[in-house]
């Protein structure tokens, strides 16, 4: 039994792009409470590497020996993996694989690859059907994404996953870089652009970075403490990411009918209120005020009438831009 968990444990390890070391997969496999010398795990994988069923390519240079999946194989098959379980996992892979770290991914790249096998070798299957039944619509202009430098999601990503400080240069738009010394915590996806959430070590103070902004990213060894009052859902909650201050407003506005009724299926928060008259729909509700705010309003034109706009706290973390 130890022997193959052993086997499994290595298995499991071994990426399918790119090479990954004997050091490499010893420190992962201590880091997970397995013990293993470098020396059992070369001998090991010498031996699976010869076995025609696990098809592991094995380079030696000479002084480092590396390990990788050929680029036909399935890796470790999964028999067990039923059907509704291959589907769940190819279709969370598709939606959610930019807001993995790539550590985990790569953790995970083994049961990916055999759920995308399981569906893709069935035809006509349910399940391969499926991914073709469903799909994600854009509900704006779609746009190409913002080109993200090589490396910055990668090191971003991973110091965040780690606890880590990372250090990057930073520019914004029309200025020179800057740079800054953050702790990471969190990430977050709008729409095509990526913005990392960070303490700036100078001031202390909570930020928002776009990725696309940040020139290089190094991560450093030292852990950090996160914030324990800190949470991602309320700072989004606070309109932090739609160009906002926090700030919440009761707004009333009249709106024709004929967009009014969207907002009676969609409403802009729970405690709106609607009072329908023969021309028009009158929309009272609690929201963030924010840049999004007044897009929402401007791209009805002369279809909507702002009544009121009144401030309900005084809350204005900073933003960094």
């Amino acid at each position: 039994m130890e022997l193959a968990h052993f086997i499994i444990s290595l298995l499991q390890e071994i990426p399918y792009r790119g090479w990954i070391t004997s050091k490499e997969i010893q420190s992962r496999l201590e880091d997970k409470g397995h013990p293993y010398s470098r020396r059992q795990i070369q001998r090991r994988l010498k031996d699976i590497a010869e076995d025609c069923r696990f098809p592991i390519e094995l380079e030696n240079d000479g002084r480092t020996l590396k390990y990788k999946w050929r680029l036909d194989s399935q890796g470790m098959n999964l028999p067990g993996m039923r059907p509704q379980e291959s589907l769940l996992l190819s279709l969370a892979h598709s939606y959610l694989q930019s807001l993995l770290p790539p550590k985990l991914l790569n953790d995970l790249n083994g049961l990916l690859k055999q759920a995308d096998y399981n569906i893709g070798s069935k035809i006509n299957s349910k399940e391969n059907q499926w991914m073709s039944k469903v799909r994600f619509i854009k509900d704006s202009q779609p746009l190409l994404p913002p080109v993200i430098n090589d490396g910055v999601f990668e090191t971003v990503s991973n110091a965040l996953y780690l606890n880590k400080y990372v250090n990057i240069k930073y520019v914004k738009l029309g200025e020179l870089h800057k740079d800054y010394k953050l702790g990471p915590l969190g990430l977050a996806q709008q729409g095509q652009k990526f913005y990392l959430v960070a303490k700036d070590e100078t001031d202390n103070k909570i930020k928002t970075f776009a990725l696309q902004r940040i020139i290089e990213a190094d991560e450093s060894t030292i852990t950090f403490d996160r914030p324990e009052n800190f949470d991602l859902k309320q700072y989004d909650d606070n309109g932090r990411f739609c160009y906002g201050d926090g700030e919440k407003v009761k707004i009333t506005f009249n709106i024709t009918p004929n967009n009014g009724v969207y907002l009676l299926e969609t409403p802009l928060s729970t405690d709106q209120q609607v009072i329908k008259y023969e021309k028009y729909f009158q929309i009272t509700a609690t929201v963030v005020d924010s840049l999004h705010l007044d897009w929402f309003i401007n791209k009805y034109g002369d279809e909507i009438e702002v009544i009121s706009k009144v401030p309900i706290i005084d809350f204005k973390p900073h933003i960094q831009g």
